[in-house]
């Protein structure tokens, strides 16, 4: 391994959105070496095979950073990720989704998104992972990630994981990589298991975001990058990730909730905790303005009061 960062990005017919992702990640103006390996997920889409060529030769001909790799059989974004890892020839990582983008008009002090996290990482042990804000490109406009950085209490209760966080690649390594056992919000599985190694190894749990308009993310009309669950309500979601999340990352939720060491029964301590948590975020968001959080611009507010119908469901009729 050397000092550099590897961005990963799995695709799945988004063959649409490939050419400007990728060329976002090979354009950056940055002083860190890098290199993007995209791995496609046995795409149908014949759009998706033209740009994954035309990417290749763009690359040969401009000398640019970039491998990709077929893959015969779909297998979900997880394992197209940890093939990518597994192809990784730098010491950080940075996934990068196939429709979204790096914003090459974002540039701070002439360093790029790479470089100052990089930079961070290289000389903050401390330090977990390293991601930015950004803007929403697609069906909704707007600040992506607003506030400050998500600390690991933050991150085992609600969920709010960043997709493009920087993080060391021996940390991924050494929790398997992604989870595959996830049927949904496997970003946050994979964040809750990188800060539950790191709880084991005795170093540092600090995040840090960075400011800056420095990624796109995507929005669909469709909402299926919002709250993708396949179909169950929000109660039965939280119950199977809980239940999964513990049994392979319990330390975590031990170190940040000191009080679950002598719980008897995690699951249901943690979706209290989680259930509480979610309800004093959609109070606020309803109280605050409730004609925003119902209209049709905010989808984020809606989805916080439908929580709330859920956490009220849940609670008169426990399982």
């Amino acid at each position: 391994m050397s000092n550099g960062v590897s961005v990963i990005m799995a695709n799945y017919n988004k063959g649409e959105y490939l050419y400007a992702a990728a060329m976002s990640v090979l354009r950056q103006p940055t002083r860190v070496p890098f290199e993007l390996i995209i791995v496609d997920d046995a795409s149908t889409a014949d759009e998706d095979a033209h740009m994954l060529k035309w990417l290749e030769q763009t690359a040969e001909m401009e000398g640019l950073p970039l491998s990709v790799c077929r893959l015969d059989e779909n297998g979900g974004p997880c394992v197209a990720r940890n093939v990518a890892l597994s192809k990784a020839k730098y010491d950080y990582v940075l996934p990068v989704d196939s429709d979204d983008a790096l914003n090459l008009d974002e540039v701070e002090q002439d360093s790029t998104f790479l470089d100052r996290a990089s930079e961070i990482l290289n000389v903050r042990s401390d330090m977990a992972y390293v991601y930015c804000g950004g803007s929403l490109i697609g069906a909704c406009q707007g600040e992506w990630l607003p506030g400050g950085s998500v600390q690991a209490k933050q991150l085992v209760v609600s969920g709010n994981t960043p997709v493009n966080m920087m993080y060391r690649r021996e940390d991924a390594l050494a929790v398997g990589g992604y989870p595959l056992g996830f049927n949904f919000w496997e970003d946050r599985a994979f964040a809750t298991m990188l800060l539950n190694h790191r709880v084991k190894q005795g170093v540092g749990l600090q995040t840090l975001k960075l400011p800056g308009n420095y990624y796109l993310y995507r929005q669909f009309d469709d909402g299926h990058n919002v709250n993708a669950r396949n179909g169950q309500d929000f109660g039965s979601s939280c119950q199977e990730y809980f239940e999964k999340i513990l049994h392979i990352a319990p330390e975590i939720h031990k170190h940040v909730f000191p009080h679950l060491r002598v719980s008897e029964n995690l699951v249901q301590d943690m979706l209290h905790i989680h259930d509480r948590h979610l309800f004093r975020c959609a109070v606020r968001t309803a109280f605050r303005d409730p004609g925003y959080a119902l209209s049709k611009a905010d989808k984020g507010a809606r989805l916080a009061l439908r929580v709330a119908g859920d956490v009220f469901s849940r609670a008169l009729n426990p399982r």
